[in-house]
């Protein structure tokens, strides 16, 4: 039986994509190495090398939309849902992402999970965007 813990050591890109597989997902690793996750949302997934998993979702934001509008959004957001970080990447781009630290190793089924509340925060912004400019 596979170990139910993911090491400093045993993390890696194709381990959490055996993982997520498991889990039932639409999983591929990406050009750049990430794992890519189809689920209600676009996510991708990466290993820091500060010992963090990193999940990311990016949104578009309506091209009408202020620079202000956008970062506006993002503080809403960030005050809102204090577990992620919204910013943007540029005037029509929202990144948000949460860090998960594995320093002294975490348990595969928490990391799934982990990505499930992750998805789940993501369902919540439309609350957030009051001003109506998230594509």
């Amino acid at each position: 039986m596979a170990a139910a813990n993911f090491t400093r050591e045993k993390i890696s890109i194709e381990a959490l994509k055996d993982v997520f597989d498991a889990a039932m997902f639409d999983t591929e690793i990406d050009g750049d190495g990430d794992l890519v996750i189809r689920d209600r949302y676009l996510a991708f997934i990466s290993i820091q090398p500060t010992v963090m998993i990193r999940f990311v979702s990016i949104f578009g934001l309506k091209k009408k939309a202020s620079e202000k509008a956008g970062h506006a959004l993002c503080n809403r957001i960030n005050d809102g849902l204090v577990a992620i970080r919204a910013s943007m990447s540029d005037k029509t781009t929202l990144i948000l992402d949460w860090y998960l630290p594995f320093d002294s190793g975490i348990g595969k089924k928490t990391v799934v999970l982990a990505f499930r509340k992750f998805i789940d925060m993501l369902g919540a912004l439309g609350q957030y965007d009051t001003d109506d400019i998230m594509t």
